[in-house]
């Protein structure tokens, strides 16, 4: 007996198609009305309660949340060539988002590329500019991986398991006299009964800077690091922490912020399938549908020390190669 699974339908709908549904497909996926009529569908209660969240979430209807999906997994299935089309457009327009620009500041951003308002306003003049020279400048500017915005099947940030704090360090601190935007760190969110600190697990680094093009600021993503606390001590952490504290002190680093995020948000960023946008927004983004409070989102006292007193927790190495960084900036 032939099971009916996603797999199954899947390879039917690609190979018994006829010549109406690839009629049908193509209008679909190029936004056109059909006149067939309305169905309606019964989900099983799991279903339907995580539909209406996520609709929720996103401030759109269910109906339309499951046409997109529909068409999205249809035209990835039957149109692999157009899908990735859409894709281009699609996470243009995400990263733009992601980064608060709207189509004026855009079109002043990418002016020097010949893009203004007329192209914006234009799905098909605007996929027509998004060259690869275009797309690579684009992923330069913003800290994203340009076959992300390709279209590729890869992960949009390129992140850095690192071997040790002195090579987060030397990440951190790529340019000249170059101060930090924002430099963020990441646990991940535990569970009451669960200890604060669990040092199996790791922590995730985030480093942002300034870039202004056309007078136009972003928020560049230049460094996403993973510490792993499996070969690297509490104690070495703290240090380190210690020496960002003072960084920011000594003007090298304008903020610093200490996150929790819940388990799926904390894989996303670590795995590199998560945009970051300003550090500001972190908490309020991620905690939607969490139940997450401001203070649950913070690190606790005893995960601070190291910030609150970076004088004492600080050791020689680290103060020496601070001396080290000052004298070079």
């Amino acid at each position: 007996m032939k099971r009916i699974n996603l797999t199954e339908i899947l390879y039917r709908v690609v190979s018994e198609q006829t010549d109406e549904q690839r009629q049908l497909l193509e209008q679909f996926a190029e936004g056109k009305k059909t006149g067939s009529p309305p169905v309606a569908i019964r989900f099983r209660p799991a279903s339907r309660e995580f539909l209406h969240q996520v609709s929720r979430n996103l401030g759109i209807s269910v109906s339309e949340l499951v046409n997109i999906i529909i068409v999205g997994v249809m035209t990835e299935t039957t149109a692999p060539r157009k899908a990735t089309v859409n894709r281009i457009y699609e996470r243009f327009w995400h990263l733009m988002d992601r980064h608060g620009l709207d189509v004026a500041q855009v079109a002043t951003l990418l002016s020097d590329l010949n893009i203004g308002m007329s192209v914006l306003e234009n799905r098909e003049r605007t996929l027509d500019h998004l060259t690869l020279p275009v797309l690579e400048q684009l992923s330069s500017w913003f800290g994203v991986q340009s076959g992300w915005l390709a279209g590729e099947d890869i992960l949009p940030v390129p992140t850095i398991s690192l071997r040790d704090l002195w090579q987060a360090a030397q990440c951190l601190l790529p340019y000249k006299g170059a101060a930090v935007q924002s430099l963020c760190f990441f646990r991940r969110q535990h569970y009451t009964g669960q200890p604060a600190i669990n040092l199996s697990q790791e922590m995730v680094i985030t480093a942002t800077r300034i870039k202004y093009i056309n007078g136009v600021s972003i928020e560049n993503n230049y460094f996403t690091g993973v510490i792993p606390h499996s070969v690297i001590s509490e104690s070495e952490i703290s240090a380190f922490l210690s020496f960002c504290e003072l960084l920011r002190l000594k003007g090298r680093v304008v903020e610093i912020s200490f996150r929790k995020l819940p388990g799926g948000n904390f894989d996303s960023l670590r795995g590199g399938s998560d945009l970051l946008h300003p550090a500001s927004c972190v908490i309020d983004e991620n905690s939607k549908g969490h139940h997450i409070t401001r203070q649950s989102a913070m690190w606790s006292e005893e995960e601070l020390q190291p910030v609150r007193n970076p004088d004492f927790f600080i050791t020689p190495e680290w103060e020496n190669y601070l001396k080290e960084v000052m004298n070079f900036g």
